[in-house]
């Protein structure tokens, strides 16, 4: 294709990108950054746009027929890709970005466990922290999949490298943290939600707060509450 034409191409894509924004298309959003990632496959910051705006967006997409599922498998395949071809100080970020797609797809069904295992997103975080271990929020999702996982002392290094949480973060925080973890685990979601709030009366740290308001959120879901969702999804929007 020569290159007038393909300029053309992206250029009429572009302003049908800005159009579906600034209408909330959202469906429309997705497909023309779908297209565009055929003809920019290397442009990493095409890439941002798109899986921040599905993320970001991802209630919308799972309150209609357009099929959520389909959506974030083929924002993973996509991510896959980019990551052999874009340059390699955007890998960590890409590591990234395909750990937190397949952690919403995982959440929104669980089945897709049995394709991307808590090993497979395990080793996203390593390589992410590999590359960039000044990133805490891919320190804290490491360090919950090490609390899942029984690892209390992995989890716990990986918090205290989260910025200021071995400064600020007391211990019996930390255990009663560990505690509500294993009892959402376990079932005992009455028992955690108390331990969750808690510890948000007594802290003011805010990677706290949001693993806190995090978990609180997925307990509500498994139960339904769509009050309580409501309630601390608030909370963590205005972190």
């Amino acid at each position: 294709m020569k290159d007038k034409q393909l300029v053309k191409i992206v250029n009429n894509l572009s302003d049908e990108l800005s159009s579906a924004i600034q209408a909330n298309n959202y469906e429309q959003v997705n497909i023309v950054y779908d297209k565009l990632s055929g003809y920019l496959s290397d442009d990493y910051n095409l890439y941002k746009g798109w899986f921040e705006y599905l993320l970001f967006n991802y209630e919308y997409y799972i309150n209609t027929n357009i099929g959520v599922e389909s959506i974030l498998l083929n924002a993973i395949a996509k991510c896959k890709k980019a990551e052999e071809i874009c340059e390699k100080e955007y890998l960590s970020d890409l590591y990234f970005y395909e750990y937190k797609l397949i952690d919403t797809l995982t959440e929104y069904n669980d089945s897709y466990f049995q394709q991307f295992s808590g090993e497979y997103q395990l080793n996203l975080l390593n390589k992410t922290i590999e590359l960039n271990p000044s990133n805490t929020s891919a320190f804290e999702k490491r360090g919950n999949i090490y609390m899942a996982l029984g690892d209390t002392e992995k989890a716990r290094k990986d918090f205290e490298n989260m910025e200021n949480l071995s400064v600020n973060m007391k211990v019996d925080d930390f255990n009663l943290l560990t505690q509500a973890f294993n009892n959402e685990m376990i079932g005992e979601s009455e028992k955690a939600i108390l331990k969750y709030e808690k510890i948000l009366k007594n802290t003011k740290l805010q990677t706290i707060q949001k693993i806190c308001y995090e978990n609180l959120i997925n307990i509500y879901k498994k139960e339904n509450n769509q009050e309580k969702i409501d309630f601390y999804e608030d909370l963590l929007d205005n972190l």
